[in-house]
């Protein structure tokens, strides 16, 4: 991997109770090899009410950061985003649906300076084995997210987006939920940042499971947060 000025990666990893994979996610992130790179690795637990908090208290090697109450994914990034001391930021979700060993490969392009933003997209090369309501839903979703932002994405929902951390800082988020997605997205675009993806694979949860995006619900409110991030934030 051909490397510039960039020399540490921060992740950023939200949890809410995970208790049942928090710890193999981190272990997962340690453990993957970016040839040149440190890691970082920051958690930002919101607010869980599980043994989510007892287990990371007892982490070493990690930077904790604990909301007193849940605030949601994009309260958890922005305090995460805060504190960051590396060059490129990284987000992984805490429920092993994305592997960590896709870091290499999102790391890359970014690195040798092809591509500005790269986001990990779960729906390229779909089975249709595994092709779903939640694939189906997310197609949709994406589909007026490029209509609206005249983008050419897969999955725009997809926890890894990279960037460098002035990037990512120049967005000034403001939303608390799971619309930190879209609003990353549609203010990427609106500054004229290239997104480039490249294939992840995808472990994904039901809502038994422990997976906690509502997809009707938070898919309409992702619609909202579009039209306002794009054309008035």
């Amino acid at each position: 991997m051909k490397q510039q000025s960039l020399k540490k990666i921060s992740v950023l990893i939200p949890v809410f109770n995970e208790d049942n994979t928090v710890l193999e996610t981190i272990r997962r992130v340690r453990e993957v090899e970016v040839p040149g790179f440190e890691k970082e690795i920051i958690v930002i637990d919101d607010g869980s009410t599980d043994a989510t908090r007892e287990k990371l208290r007892a982490v070493s090697g990690i930077r904790l950061i604990m909301h007193g109450t849940n605030q949601g994914k994009g309260a958890a990034v922005k305090s995460g985003l805060a504190v960051v001391a590396g060059d490129i930021v990284l987000i992984q979700d805490a429920d092993l649906e994305l592997d960590p060993v896709h870091f290499p490969d999102l790391l890359r392009s970014l690195c040798d300076g092809q591509a500005q933003v790269v986001f990990g997209s779960r729906f390229i090369n779909v089975p249709n084995e595994l092709r779903g309501w939640h694939y189906h839903g997310n197609k949709l979703l994406t589909a007026i997210t490029n209509a609206v932002l005249g983008t050419d994405l897969t999955d725009e929902a997809t926890c890894y987006k990279v960037m460098k951390t002035e990037t990512m800082k120049e967005l000034d988020l403001q939303s608390n939920g799971f619309d930190v997605d879209i609003e990353i997205t549609a203010k990427l675009a609106k500054k004229g940042y290239q997104i480039d993806e490249i294939p992840v694979s995808y472990n994904r949860r039901t809502r038994k499971e422990g997976k906690k995006i509502r997809l009707f619900y938070d898919g309409a409110k992702t619609l909202l947060k579009l039209v306002r991030f794009y054309y008035w934030d």
